[in-house]
């Protein structure tokens, strides 16, 4: 079973403990967890199958991320500069139909650590790191890599799925895009 999310907390500096408690929600420890950011979207219905492709074809993945349009990660974007993408969402659609086709049996990527807007992963890998609960200086707010950071120590597997592409509104009406002022 895979339980999805999509929480938001108004107080950002305790936004883990949100986190958290819907992770709590899940009733078993082989259960998976998708959590997706507030400005992030699956875009269309094929990308799910391919999300269970991946579950099947790499169980023992400790966390999932996928592609996206905008994103700081090199290794989750599609194209290597930012200013070159399109607000379309029309554009974005059809890209995401067109990865979901190329890569439907699931196939991944391993990477370092994946970014927050889109993580997939089972209950019991929660249960060993979940999310920090406050974010209190600039060192925390980075919530995702931190999150990874017991899967990178452990050398558990953490994989990007190919087909799987989501829009993200990432810093888009934002001059600097890797401003983090938003975050605090």
């Amino acid at each position: 079973m895979i339980y999805r999310f999509q929480p938001f907390a108004t107080d950002k500096k305790d936004f883990g403990k949100v986190y958290n408690a819907h992770c709590r929600l899940v009733p078993n420890d082989e259960d998976w967890i998708q959590i997706t950011d507030y400005d992030a979207m699956i875009l269309h219905h094929s990308v799910y199958p391919v999300i269970d492709a991946a579950i099947a074809r790499y169980p023992n993945t400790a966390i999932f991320g996928a592609r996206c349009n905008r994103i700081a990660l090199n290794w989750q974007r599609t194209t290597f500069d930012m200013d070159e993408e399109t607000d379309s969402v029309e554009y974005h659609t059809k890209k995401a139909i067109e990865l979901a086709e190329c890569y439907s049996d699931g196939q991944c990527k391993d990477v370092a650590y994946v970014a927050g807007f889109f993580l997939l992963f089972r209950k019991s890998y929660w249960k060993l790191s979940p999310f920090q609960e406050t974010i209190y200086d600039r060192k925390h707010v980075l919530f995702d890599y931190n999150f990874c950071q017991y899967a990178r120590k452990t050398k558990m597997p953490i994989r990007v799925i190919m087909g799987v592409y989501c829009w993200h509104s990432y810093r888009l009406a934002q001059e600097n895009r890797f401003s983090t002022a938003h975050l605090l």
